[in-house]
């Protein structure tokens, strides 16, 4: 919208003839009930739903920046270094949010993919598989109506956002997974690399699920210890955080 001076006395207008004076952005607030997480919630949830999903993250990730600034992000000393961070975060939370079994086996589960795959990691820089994603692809973050919405992406660091597309998507994956839709969960990501043509993507599924389901739990286990949470807020976060790190012991025992 334009605001301009009006034709009498000096006033100021939105719209008509005059000098800009400042642009104003009308919004549109998405239907929350076309969440797709609220949808999930509700059951409705279905594979007809999954495939305008998959048409709207391909282009995007196919026009998304590349190159040298953003291909550091996928080299394995810093998806070593994420999951690094990531295990000494929620190692102060072994023996009360996660057994110490769950703990030993995530962080070898990782230490080994890494070690074994190094040259599937390499690879997908080569094939420019690296980009400049979304950061944050839960459920939380589309909306499901008139089409595909997807918004709210990490700004704040680039280290968040910038890495391989399988990062990206199995963070939605994983996020069905959690919410009992482990059928779409498996569809998406194949549909997924069906329509990109990344079949190698499939091999880097189940650990990046767990990567970003320890994060979810650190995220929750965090916040179970906010003092100014009410308790039963606190109790709630707590379990959810118990929830997520029981789905990433049970991705780490599934290669």
């Amino acid at each position: 919208m334009l605001f301009s001076p009006g034709l009498h006395h000096g006033e100021i207008k939105v719209g008509g003839p005059g000098r800009a004076i400042e642009y104003a952005l009308q919004m549109v607030r998405l239907p929350q009930n076309r969440m797709m997480d609220e949808i999930a919630a509700r059951r409705e949830l279905t594979i007809e739903m999954i495939d305008p999903i998959v048409l709207r993250l391909v282009p995007f990730y196919q026009k998304s920046a590349t190159g040298s600034r953003v291909n550091k992000f996928g080299d394995l000393t810093v998806i070593r270094y994420n999951h690094e961070e990531n295990f000494s975060q929620i190692q102060p939370f072994v023996g009360s949010v996660l057994s110490a079994r769950a703990f030993h086996d995530m962080v070898e589960y990782a230490h080994d993919f890494m070690r074994q795959r190094a040259g599937l990691f390499a690879s997908r820089v080569k094939a420019g598989k690296i980009r400049d994603c979304h950061g944050d692809l839960h459920m939380r973050n589309i909306c499901l109506t008139n089409g595909v919405y997807i918004f709210d992406c990490i700004e704040f660091n680039p280290r968040f956002r910038y890495g391989d597309v399988a990062a990206d998507i199995d963070f939605l994956a994983m996020d069905l997974d959690f919410h009992s839709y482990k059928t779409l969960s498996n569809y998406f990501i194949n549909r997924f690399a069906a329509v990109s043509n990344d079949p190698d993507i499939l091999k880097l599924v189940n650990f990046y699920k767990c990567y970003r389901a320890v994060v979810r739990g650190k995220i929750h286990a965090f916040a179970a210890t906010e003092p100014e949470l009410k308790p039963e807020e606190q109790l709630k976060a707590l379990q959810t955080a118990k929830a997520y790190f029981d789905l990433a012991w049970r991705y780490s025992q599934e290669h």
